[in-house]
């Protein structure tokens, strides 16, 4: 099964948030684009009311430039979300990364978090994963 079938079908996406990726944010609680969160303004602070994840396309193999989104200024983060089917349990790898840092979970548990080492070129990892049923 081709998991880019899925990630092809959209990303969900809400921020922004402070640039520092291991501060902690409200959608690690609540990773679920049908619920609303509050974001975290660098500059302005806590959102007083939630914010809707709001959907993102993707381009090429299920690629998401989360650095395009309106409203989300730059020296900032967002969090983007996509479901993934699998018929059964298996290995699959994920490939992970960009231009800036990346933290990645798989079903609630942190499972890489690419550096980017160099900003000018797009720097994938590849991280093996498994897929439950």
């Amino acid at each position: 099964m081709e998991l880019n079938k899925f990630l092809e079908a959209g990303w969900w996406a809400v921020g922004p948030y402070p640039p520092e990726l291991k501060e902690f944010c409200p959608p690690e609680l609540v990773p679920d684009p049908a619920k609303p969160v509050h974001i975290v303004d660098p500059k302005s602070g806590l959102s007083e009311q939630p914010v809707a994840w709001r959907p993102v396309p993707t381009g090429d193999i299920g690629r998401v430039q989360l650095t395009d989104l309106p409203g989300v200024p730059g020296n900032s983060s967002s969090y983007a979300m996509a479901y993934v089917y699998s018929p059964s349990e298996r290995t699959a790898t994920l490939w992970v990364g960009g231009k800036t840092p990346v933290r990645l979970w798989l079903n609630g548990t942190l499972v890489s978090e690419a550096t980017a080492p160099d900003r000018s070129e797009y720097h994938l990892e590849r991280v093996p994963v498994l897929l439950h049923a």
